[in-house]
């Protein structure tokens, strides 16, 4: 607004949460494989003004590994079959595959380790504490020949994504396991400093070679002490996406024979996907079924975007109070953080403008409110075509959850899928309400932007029906 509206006196706000994370693996491809020190800066300013103080900070771990790798014996040629290209990433980091999109030039490599360094210090001036990567195990295709008396197992991505070849997974019981994660974090921290939190997911989307309770507690000590002997105050912070993903593997017995192989004050466990549970899967949340994670400090977090997709989905309401359900539990154990673990940004904005709203709240916030809040501090005014917007949108595909927000055009070549979002009635006449007034706001910038999009999306819908009509 123009001019700004006068602040009388200093406003104070607490958060219930001391952590707000940010991130998942996976934004760091759908979205952010090639954002430069320019596109980085603007997204450290949003976290910034929403208060999100655990950012996942992922970029320029490479060239660590290469160093690590390098010291170890492996040449530049045995590596070539190791690291991933750029756009694969972070299937390369979460150990699910080798090579993909390779090789890796040491440039691009030299190029990351300095854009890391800009990401990290701008954050940290901003009072973050960044959660750095760690040693889970994942060692070259070529270890198998250069170590051949030391155990690894051959362990492949989840089911469907048996396209990639199995990686290798080198055992905890083996001696040289605490060497190379020592390795890495001595260098990692020589490179960009700590902040004592470390990434560690030993068995993401991937069944372990044994569900023996002895074995996971094992992993987990051995996964711990690598951190641990190195830097004393290190805290493990795991995804918990597998713990529902996977249920059938992870059982309670599992989970906290896992959990409980690293001390209580030194674990941290991201409930990844709340809204996946409660609307996908329908079986209840991780965090109640778990004890509250049988004692570990927990993060309570969404998956608003699966795949970078721009449709849009999501119920409202949950993305602003879904979170008081666990406050208010007498279940929800040592609850200290709020976060949010869109695999793809840039789109489906008032989730992030919700997101960010309930990591500031302790109480139910009236939606209808809300929304109203959104348009005019968006547009400068809430005009009833908004409102009416909204009402539309509610009654659709803001009506509920799918972590496949996809037309079907899109499905292709399965477009005997069906569709997958709520596309009614309610969604053209909302879009409609919006658009109507596309004269009175046609220089106001940030209507004309959704105005853009909203219309794209209308059409979008409408080739649905053509090709279900065909």
């Amino acid at each position: 607004p123009d001019p700004m509206p006068p602040v009388p006196q200093k406003e104070r706000v607490t958060s219930p949460y001391g952590f707000r994370h940010y991130f998942n693996y996976c934004t760091f491809n759908y979205t952010a494989a090639w954002w430069d020190w320019k596109r980085w800066e603007r997204e450290i300013d949003f976290m910034a003004l929403n208060g999100i103080n655990m950012p996942l900070a992922l970029t320029g771990q490479n060239i660590i590994w290469y160093r690590v790798y390098r010291r170890l014996g492996f040449t530049d040629k045995e590596l070539e079959s190791f690291f991933s290209g750029p756009a694969y990433f972070i299937w390369f980091w979460m150990g699910n595959l080798d090579g993909w999109g390779g090789p890796l030039s040491k440039s691009f490599m030299r190029y990351h380790k300095r854009l890391q360094k800009k990401i990290l210090r701008r954050e940290r001036e901003l009072g973050m504490t960044p959660v750095l990567p760690s040693f889970t195990g994942h060692v070259p295709p070529a270890f198998k020949d250069r170590y051949p008396d030391v155990d690894v197992n051959l362990v492949q991505w989840g089911e469907g994504c048996d396209i990639a070849p199995p990686t290798y997974i080198m055992s905890p019981e083996e001696p040289m396991f605490m060497e190379i994660g020592r390795m890495f974090l001595e260098e990692q921290t020589r490179v960009f400093g700590t902040d004592h939190l470390y990434s560690a997911d030993s068995f993401n989307e991937m069944t372990p070679p044994s569900n023996d309770s002895t074995y996971l507690n094992g992993v987990a000590d051995k996964v711990y002490r690598s951190m641990s002997q190195v830097d004393p105050e290190a805290v493990w912070v795991m995804q918990g996406w597998m713990f529902g993903y996977q249920r059938d593997i992870w059982d309670p017995q599992s989970v906290e024979a896992l959990l409980s192989g690293a001390p209580d004050d030194r674990m941290m466990v991201i409930d990844l996907a709340v809204d996946f549970n409660n609307y996908v899967w329908k079986n209840g949340n991780s965090w109640d079924n778990l004890n509250g994670f049988y004692g570990k400090s927990w993060i309570w977090s969404t998956v608003p975007n699966f795949g970078g997709r721009t449709a849009l989905k999501g119920p409202l309401d949950f993305y602003l109070n879904g979170h008081i359900d666990a406050l208010e539990s007498v279940n929800k154990g040592r609850l200290s953080g709020f976060g949010t673990s869109p695999e793809g940004v840039e789109n489906n904005e008032i989730l992030y403008e919700l997101i960010s709203a309930a990591a500031w709240s302790d109480s139910r916030i009236d939606l209808d409110t809300f929304l109203d809040s959104y348009d005019k501090a968006r547009y400068g005014v809430a005009d009833p075509a908004f409102t009416k917007f909204w009402s539309g949108l509610r009654q659709s595909v803001y009506d509920n959850f799918t972590n496949n927000a996809r037309f079907i055009w899109q499905q292709r070549p399965a477009y005997h899928r069906g569709e997958t979002m709520n596309i009614n009635q309610h969604y053209f006449d909302g879009i409609e309400a919006f658009l109507s007034v596309a004269d009175t706001y046609k220089d106001n910038e940030l209507y004309v932007t959704d105005a853009v999009q909203y219309a794209a999306l209308y059409i979008a819908a409408k080739a649905d029906y053509a090709l279900k009509a065909a």
